[in-house]
């Protein structure tokens, strides 16, 4: 006895909508329409897939791969993790002045390895940047970026407090 199913789906995005009917006849193999309109009524997207049943998952995950991967190209915020913010000044470049802050206000902390993590959070959200945007910025302002209040040693040896 053949199975005979029908399922439809439809999704807004922006001012369009797509929508999705699959219907599985009697030769086990599944027919999938997808049709598209925008605010209008016009046509803006058509297609049809025909697939044999049991190659369902494998196209399924195929599709699924590729569609994320255009969504990246036409949407370059796309391309960060899930969940991932972008700090505020990401990318710009630090000033004489911005460095001089970063350096003061670490060496005012005083030495406490314990207090690293913290602090270099604290950082990142006063300055807008990363937390490795911060530590690497330390070091290019002759800090110690694993304990704050140290500074790097010198050329000849000496370690700052």
């Amino acid at each position: 006895m053949a199975i005979s199913l029908d399922y439809q789906g439809d999704v807004q995005a922006g001012d369009c909508t797509f929508a999705v009917r699959a219907r599985i006849g009697e030769a086990e193999h599944v027919a999938i329409e997808l049709t598209g309109t925008d605010s209008d009524g016009d046509s803006i997207a058509a297609g049809e897939l025909v697939l044999p049943a049991d190659g369902l998952a494998p196209c399924g995950q195929l599709l699924s791969e590729v569609m994320e991967a255009l969504s990246r190209l036409h949407d370059p915020r796309r391309n960060r993790k899930r969940g991932a913010r972008t700090a505020a000044n990401a990318n710009a470049p630090w000033s004489p002045d911005l460095d001089g802050q970063l350096r003061d206000r670490w060496l005012a902390e005083g030495v406490d390895p314990t207090s690293g993590t913290a602090v270099i959070g604290e950082l990142s959200e006063r300055f807008g940047r990363s937390r490795s945007s911060i530590r690497a910025r330390l070091v290019k302002v002759g800090c110690d970026p694993d304990v704050p209040g140290r500074r790097l040693s010198s050329v000849d040896g000496d370690v700052g407090t």
